[in-house]
């Protein structure tokens, strides 16, 4: 499945694109930092994450991939 995951502190904004997407809102996540949302990936044993932030990526190692 999909997730979708935000370093921001609301999630509210990104509902309405992950139920476009067809991601279930349990499944959206608003971590409030680039270091919390690592670690949420991590936790949630996510195979391939796509970011836009380019730290992100290099932390996350072969998880990340750069979406632009």
């Amino acid at each position: 499945g999909c997730s979708r995951i935000s370093a921001g502190n609301h999630k509210d904004g990104m509902i309405a694109k992950a139920k476009e997407l067809g991601i279930d809102e349990s499944k959206v996540f608003a971590t409030g930092s680039n270091n919390d949302k690592i670690k949420k990936v991590k936790e949630l044993n996510i195979s391939t994450h796509y970011d836009n932030n380019g730290m992100v990526i290099q932390k996350l190692g072969n998880q990340g991939k750069l979406f632009q």
